[in-house]
């Protein structure tokens, strides 16, 4: 019989496990670009809510990829443990899980099963909007392509998607704000995002929508805005405990999110990413203003 553990007690030498997991995070296909290896990440969250990075590989994507859904239980047996490959992000623990054929997989259906549901998850690590701007600000000098950050902020204003002849690319805008009044317009070029997540965020801006975007990164487009990557995730309204709290300051300061959606939009259609508290003058009534 398998031993029940979490996490962190489960490494390459341990015989006959199984974990009780949450699905916290799951990406989109992707294909290593050396050996073409078709590959699919997610993110596993066990009861002490300990994290894993679990993986799909090749022709079993199609066979698993509809039985994870977000936020739903599992109970995993058996998955294949390896070292993390730390090529382009920072790894979540010291090993990796491969879900493959040797797996057994348990879902949890709170109708038809004896197991209980883990809770919603609490754990999030996230940085703010003032952080990341002077962490901008820093790497005009010393420049990092690979940093990424995970963003929980609210949707205030959201354009359809355009195609830039130049760079022969559609993108989608944003703008975010948070609860300290900061803003960023955040720019999504996946094609895969604008089409699901892009569409229903066009659909619900107008509520204020909260997302948490995972390992974004910041780009110099548009000035310093925030950027999709090819492993970036978009959740909408994801059931954190940190969402209810901004639900709330959203009902609070209704209003002033009102009013700034109106200052951040030009007539011509575009968006701009303005401070919230800052006063918008035209041109001919610049000489009439002491600042």
């Amino acid at each position: 019989m398998a031993e029940r553990l979490g996490i962190c007690a489960i490494t390459p030498t341990t015989p006959n496990w199984t974990c009780k997991v949450q699905v916290v995070d799951i990406c989109r296909p992707g294909e290593s670009s050396d050996r073409k290896i078709k590959y699919l990440n997610m993110i596993f969250q066990d009861e002490q809510e300990d994290q894993i990075k679990a993986i799909i590989y090749g022709d079993d994507i199609p066979n698993y990829e509809k039985i994870f859904r977000l936020f739903h239980t599992y109970l995993i047996t058996g998955a294949r443990i390896q070292l993390p490959n730390l090529r382009y992000e920072k790894s979540l623990h010291t090993f990796e899980w491969v879900i493959d054929k040797k797996t057994i997989i348990d879902p949890i259906d709170k109708d038809n099963s004896d197991e209980e549901e883990l809770p919603p998850p609490t754990k999030l690590t996230v940085t703010s909007f003032r952080d990341i701007k002077d962490q901008a600000s820093r790497s005009i000098k010393n420049p990092t392509k690979n940093v990424e950050h995970n963003v929980l902020a609210i949707v205030v204003k959201c354009f359809p998607p355009r195609y830039v002849a130049s760079l022969q690319k559609r993108l989608q805008e944003l703008i975010i704000i948070d609860t300290r009044k900061q803003t960023f317009t955040f720019t999504i070029w996946e094609e895969g995002i604008i089409e699901d997540e892009g569409k229903k965020l066009l659909g619900q801006f107008q509520e204020y929508p909260i997302i948490l975007a995972r390992r974004t990164g910041v780009s110099k487009y548009n000035g310093t805005s925030l950027t999709t990557r090819f492993n970036t995730t978009i959740q909408i309204n994801p059931p954190y405990q940190q969402c209810l709290q901004l639900r709330k300051w959203i009902v609070e300061n209704k209003e002033m999110l009102a009013s700034f959606i109106v200052r951040s939009t030009f007539t011509s259609g575009s968006l701009i990413s303005i401070p919230v508290d800052e006063e918008i003058v035209s041109i001919a009534n610049v000489q009439s203003h002491q600042d």
